[in-house]
């Protein structure tokens, strides 16, 4: 009986072929870069290294829409990213100009939550043309109104009350 066995490296080598290896060139950067970035921020205190913690309890999950999911282990951790977030996005542009990060999103490591894969210029359209249409149709309702201007005074719509007032002040209007 003839068994084959598969070396580790085999395996490892299989699972990775498909992977091109610019994406994987690239993925190490920004991960180098998220490293320096973040080991960089310092505390108040001089004796915790705050920077090096954010990064032990943080990684890099996914790039979309440019858009940079960031996991940590803890929502103490994710509170601390959002507090450094303009000072990462700003490293970030600095080391990575070409992937144009405009935003970080968070999530607690053991979550499946992932960035949307929208596209966001059609959606925008779509929500435009949907807008436009309604505004045409209001625009509609408002021409019909000044086209009756003369016939619809509104006065149709008050109290008796209130009509009554209205007649007596155009009354005492006249006489002066």
């Amino acid at each position: 009986m003839k068994t084959d066995i598969v070396s580790a490296a085999d395996m490892i080598t299989a699972a990775f072929k498909n992977i091109e290896s610019r994406a994987l060139q690239d993925s190490n950067k920004l991960n180098s870069s998220w490293e320096k970035i973040l080991t960089s921020i310092k505390s108040w205190n001089e004796d915790e290294n705050l920077g090096q913690n954010l990064y032990e309890h943080s990684s890099v999950v996914e790039l979309k829409n440019n858009i940079l999911l960031v996991e940590a282990d803890h929502s103490g951790w994710i509170q601390m990213l959002q507090l450094h977030k303009q000072y990462i996005l700003k490293g970030l542009k600095m080391y990575e100009p070409e992937l144009n990060i405009v935003s970080l999103a968070f999530r607690l490591k053991g979550s499946n939550a992932t960035l949307s894969n929208v596209n966001y210029n059609s959606a925008y359209s779509q929500e435009a043309k949907k807008m436009e249409k309604k505004l045409q149709e209001e625009e509609k309702v408002l021409r019909k109104y000044e086209k009756n201007d003369e016939k619809y005074s509104g006065a149709d719509d008050l109290p008796d009350n209130l009509k009554k007032i209205f007649e007596n002040m155009e009354k005492s209007a006249s006489k002066q």
